[in-house]
């Protein structure tokens, strides 16, 4: 049974989630109270729970310093936050800390249930995995103890200093092994690969009297490599051990290499950075990061976040053109980046945070309901799943933009009927060389009156809606097919090709080639 603690200072709080749901049909079981985030922490550290369930606003310690206290033990613990506060800037420090989730009082009982039925199957995903692990080393052990509040050092220290002196100093370095293309094993059989593969790189730290292993996971095995204090040097010893790895085994291998120093007191830092380095993967998607050329850019903040989502609502509520609301959503997910750069988790959960902050905008706005609810949640796991920062913002831009394009396509239908008719037509003959005088002829207007009609209607003169229409297919043929310019052209309604060029490079600022380099990087 997956062991729950409840944490929060009202007692009625504390009642009312023990009945509300059925604690053991979901496998878990209620093992203790606590009514204050320092009591909850002592009694975290005495039971030693899978999942928490807090407040956030408690006395004596409140629910987001209890997180950062765990987080910097290395715990485990699942944390899932409750509160009555309904802004989405605690929800933001919940998530940065690392939160499982978070549930706004009061809390309904199939909300909790699902967040409880989704804590405990990751809980046992992860626990799957544990019982790969063979009995940790020596220093192992001690290196866990060092991570954790109170653990002992100097027995540890005294037993790496050694490390430390054969070439002056060390460096502690994160290994992470992806699956090679085509690899078609289970995911338990890559997992069993993985722990195989780490006793082999203990088995040749040893041998060559290089290092040793300090920590080892499911996702990721930490060693500490004996090296000078130089980073070309380190590089050479590094790529040594990841070649003996890939000349045995079909894997691909990421390294993060942390900071040099000679003194063995320094070991928790050197693991920190190694770490750090290890994270930047998600980022720049490099397989040999160094901590010592690792930039960070600090020149954003979230005032200009929270300004975007300003911005953001204006051009919702005031239905601005679809492309330029996109392109507002590009800019921010950039901006999260930049903001949270090297912090995977934290990038992670500040997208998945503004993704809901556009669905609510939407849902407020009531050009969507509740209908779209299951496919959001849907796209969140998507985001939460994402090995990379590229892929995360492929997916949340493309569900953006399909989302919104459903909207406009939606509220076509509610627009007058001849501007209705207008558009169909237009969008069933862009690609041939339609003319005003043609589309008039066919609404049965006159051209004149039929351009200031639709002037008036959409914000927009037939030509500019006439170049959008080509402009888009024309990118999605790019997108799906090899069609040259001049194939393109024609495609979309224009004879010269040489004008479509133009016309392309007018609206998206490259040319047609140019464009299509883009997308395949």
């Amino acid at each position: 049974m997956i062991r729950v603690l409840l944490i929060d200072d009202e007692a009625m709080i504390l009642k009312g989630l023990r009945k509300l749901i059925d604690w053991e049909a979901l496998g878990a079981v209620i093992i203790g109270e606590a009514k204050d985030g320092k009591a909850g922490l002592e009694l975290i550290h005495k039971e030693q729970p899978d999942l928490v369930i807090s407040d956030i606003f408690m006395p004596n310690l409140d629910g987001l310093a209890m997180l950062r206290s765990l987080r910097e033990e290395c715990s485990s613990v699942r944390v899932v936050f409750l509160s009555g506060y309904q802004e989405f800037a605690y929800a933001r420090d919940a998530v940065k800390y690392g939160a499982f989730d978070y549930l706004l009082k009061p809390v309904g009982r199939e909300d909790l249930a699902a967040v409880v039925g989704k804590a405990v199957q990751d809980i046992r995903e992860q626990g799957r995995y544990r019982v790969l692990k063979k009995e940790v080393s020596p220093v192992e052990r001690q290196f866990m103890e060092l991570l954790s509040a109170g653990g002992k050092q100097e027995e540890l220290l005294e037993s790496m200093a050694p490390l430390f002196l054969t070439d002056g100093g060390a460096v502690c370095a994160a290994l992470r092994i992806l699956r090679k293309k085509g690899m078609a094993n289970s995911d338990e059989n890559f997992n069993i690969l993985k722990f195989e593969i780490y006793d082999q790189l203990s088995r040749y730290l040893g041998e060559q009297k290089r290092g040793c292993i300090l920590k080892k996971d499911f996702g990721t095995c930490f060693f500490l490599l004996s090296a000078p204090d130089n980073r070309k040097q380190i590089r050479k010893l590094v790529d040594e051990a990841v070649k003996f790895l890939k000349d045995h085994y079909p894997i691909e291998i990421v390294i993060g290499v942390g900071a040099w120093d000679s003194e063995a007191g320094r070991l928790k830092y050197l693991y920190t950075t190694a770490k750090f380095s290890l994270e930047m993967y998600y980022f720049n998607e490099q397989k040999y990061i160094d901590y010592d050329e690792i930039q960070k850019n600090y020149s954003h903040s979230l005032d200009e976040y929270e300004e975007n989502l300003r911005e953001l609502r204006k051009m919702i509520v005031s239905n601005e053109k679809t492309e330029q609301i996109n392109q507002l959503i590009k800019e921010t997910v950039t901006l999260l980046g930049s903001i949270y750069y090297g912090n995977r988790s934290a990038v992670s959960n500040g997208c998945i945070v503004f993704s809901e902050e556009l669905y609510r905008m939407l849902i407020d706005c009531g050009l969507i309901d509740n209908s779209y609810r299951q496919e959001h949640e849907e796209f969140l796991d998507g985001l939460r799943n994402k090995p990379t920062f590229h892929g995360l913002k492929e997916l949340l831009l493309s569900y953006f933009d399909q989302l919104l394009l459903r909207i406009r396509l939606l509220s076509m239908q509610k627009e007058s009927g001849a501007t209705a008719k207008i558009k169909q037509y237009m969008q069933e003959h862009f690609g041939d060389p339609i003319t005003l005088d043609e589309v008039a002829g066919h609404i049965g207007m006159n051209p004149a009156y039929l351009s200031a009609f639709f002037k008036k209607e959409t914000g927009q003169n037939f030509k500019s809606y006439l170049t959008e229409l080509r402009m888009k297919e024309a990118v999605r043929l790019i997108h799906t097919t090899d069609m040259k310019s001049y194939e393109l052209a024609k495609a979309v309604g224009y004879r010269d090709d040489r004008q479509f060029r133009e016309k392309f490079r007018e609206f998206y600022g490259v040319s047609p080639q140019n464009f299509r380099k883009q997308k395949e990087k």
